[in-house]
């Protein structure tokens, strides 16, 4: 790609040598001096004086690439430049000559910039010899002040064909500025159009009706909440009602206790009981208690223990099923167990007897029974299976489950039958303790808790109304906020197209302005224009 614009560029530029794609892939010393210095002469520095001092060619180039700021200058060497045709050095220098191509297309550019825009150049006429209708008026001005004054000098008053060129050329002049303001009416009614197409859409109207919407539906949502939190509210009301009899029973049931608690103290200052007595019944009572924390004390100690005891034989039973499992998959894996039919619920230990005996040796737990010895049953006849295999060697195990169950079971109906006499000697116990504690001054105390529980109550249910209350007033805020907040939003949405028509009036405004402004000045250029060639014709008929 760098060599075929290197050529293309040589080749627009005259290079008066023979040259070839070829000849940039694989060039010799000489044809890269000799394209290095046509491209240092033709557009760079033509007043380039070679060999100066003394310098070589190499010197040369290199000075030449640091003036011109090349960033690769130090990649080339005077070695490599003198061995530039070889596969190593002559992509460097290939890139460098594309480097000064491009500069030198740039400096063309900016050299052709130049011409262009030089005021001082004449102006560039058409081939009837006139000015070019985009040409600089300052120019065409000035040159037809050299071209008056010419004639003036000769001996000549009157310049019509001059004044009728600089007419033609502001007329021409005036025709594309009305062209141009034609163009600009034309655009500015297709951007009306376009604004007018824009503000048709319905694309932020739906968007805000689509919020509306949206608003309108949680609005909805949170008048259902609010009916359903009114009828809560009626059934709570309801509830409350209903705690509110219950209290009232109850401090029915409370004065009644009093009344009979009055009573009760009433019945006992009738009594005629000593010092002594109530010392004695004291005493008496003090004891019974004792007795009856010993008593449930002990009662809970062997409840303790009956669980204790029914959870080891839970264990006892579930390893004992673990240990049949592993037998019978044992005996799977050594093949000494052969398939079986499926067993229906109707199969029992009888009807497993008829069936062969030959490699019977599997172990059935029955959990659910309640003999020990019926908890293990085999397959097989009434000569084999589990009596005459597997039982003998499982006996042992069998006699310590069953000694350890007769056992457990033992205990249990030990401890039960303690159980049970310490029940009623609690009973008998507390049936003292109640008849000695309706004689003295427990009642009171009764009547005390009673009445505490029950202020207790009252509390606790006015906590709960409050709590209630504070729940209704939370989602009533809550509701309010989310209303607000929708407001809010569709309000924010009607702002939003508000501000967007405003915009669109304001930039609708701002076209018609400028148009207008842009007309304008085409008028007073106009104008300007006539003023300027009437000074002329004042200063030419003066002279």
């Amino acid at each position: 790609m760098c060599a075929n614009e290197i050529l293309d560029y040589l080749l627009q530029r005259q290079f008066k040598y023979k040259l070839t794609l070829k000849t940039l892939l694989s060039p010799t010393g000489k044809d890269f001096q000799t394209i290095f210095i046509f491209l240092i002469n033709d557009v760079i520095d033509p007043n380039f004086q070679w060999g100066r001092a003394g310098r070589k060619m190499e010197d040369d180039i290199i000075l030449l690439l640091k003036d011109h700021r090349y960033r690769s200058a130090d990649a080339l060497s005077k070695s490599s430049l003198a061995t530039v045709g070889s596969l190593h050095n002559w992509p460097h220098a290939l890139a460098m000559l594309h480097w000064l191509v491009n500069l030198s297309l740039v400096q063309l550019r900016l050299m052709d910039s130049m011409a262009e825009n030089d005021p001082w150049l004449p102006a560039a006429v058409e081939p009837n010899g006139k000015p070019v209708a985009d040409s600089n008026p300052d120019v065409v001005i000035d040159d037809f002040i050299a071209g008056t004054y010419k004639l003036y000098l000769s001996g000549e008053d009157q310049f019509p064909e001059q004044v009728q060129v600089l007419e033609d050329f502001f007329d021409r002049r005036s025709e594309a500025a009305n062209t141009q303001a034609e163009n600009d009416t034309i655009a500015s009614n297709q951007a009306t159009s376009e604004l007018q197409t824009l503000l048709a859409k319905p694309t932020e109207l739906a968007q805000a009706k689509a919020s509306l919407e949206e608003a309108q539906r949680l609005k909805e949502q949170y008048t259902s909440g609010i009916e359903t939190t009114q009828r809560k509210d009626t059934k709570l009301v309801k509830n409350i009602q209903a705690l509110k009899e219950n209290i009232e029973e109850a401090n029915q049931k409370m004065q009644n206790l009093e009344k009979e608690e009055a009573a009760l103290q009433a019945a006992i200052a009738a009594q005629p009981i000593t010092a002594e007595e109530m010392q004695r019944l004291a005493a008496e009572t003090e004891k019974l208690q004792r007795n009856l924390r010993e008593m449930q004390t002990r009662h809970r100690n062997l409840v303790r223990q009956n669980n204790a005891s029914e959870v080891t034989l839970s264990q006892r039973v579930h390893e004992l099923d673990t240990a049949v499992t592993k037998y019978n998959e044992t005996l799977w894996k050594l093949g000494l167990l052969n398939q079986r039919r499926a067993k229906g619920p109707d199969d029992s230990m009888e009807s497993n007897e008829g069936e062969d005996t030959d490699g019977e040796f599997e172990i059935e737990l029955n959990s659910a029974a309640n003999v020990v010895g019926e908890m293990l049953r085999g397959g097989g006849t009434q000569n084999g299976g589990l009596k005459h295999r597997v039982q003998p060697a499982l006996s042992a195990l069998a006699d310590d489950a069953r000694e350890a169950r007769t056992a457990l079971d033992s205990e249990r109906l030990a401890k039960e039958s303690e159980v049970d006499k310490i029940a009623e000697e609690v009973e008998h116990i507390g049936d003292d303790a109640d008849i000695l504690r309706r004689k003295i001054d427990m009642m009171h105390d009764k009547a005390e808790e009673i009445k505490s529980a029950s202020a207790l109550v009252l509390g606790e249910l006015r906590e709960e109304i409050e709590r209630l209350e504070r729940d209704l007033a939370n989602v009533g805020v809550s509701a309010q906020s989310a209303l607000v907040n929708a407001q809010t939003r569709l309000g924010a949405a009607e702002a939003e197209f508000q501000d967007i028509t405003y915009k669109s009036e304001q930039l609708k405004k701002q076209t018609y302005e400028e148009v207008m402004k842009h007309t304008t000045q085409l008028l007073e250029f106009r104008e300007q224009v006539f003023n300027k060639l009437e000074e002329f014709r004042e200063t030419a008929n003066e002279y």
